[in-house]
């Protein structure tokens, strides 16, 4: 048998803006990834990628690219 706990919270203002603000940087994180990949994958259909590059990034790849490129373009 699976129990499950509920849990009510009360944040603050402040607490709820950062609650708010972090979803929303994770929901753009995540529908830049789906982009990115689905970009990727229409060039490689195209052709306009060799058999050695990849047509699909994965997460920790997608990390890096945060990380290093993304981070510089949009501060």
């Amino acid at each position: 048998m699976l129990t499950a706990f509920k849990t009510e919270i009360a944040p603050t203002k402040e607490q709820k803006e950062k609650i708010i603000r972090s979803i929303g940087i994770a929901r753009f994180l995540y529908n830049h990834y789906i982009a990115y990949n689905k970009k990727l994958y229409k060039m490689y259909q195209r052709g306009l990628l060799d058999c050695k590059q990849k047509h699909f990034v994965s997460a920790n790849d997608f990390d890096k690219y945060v990380n290093h490129k993304l981070k510089i373009k949009l501060p």
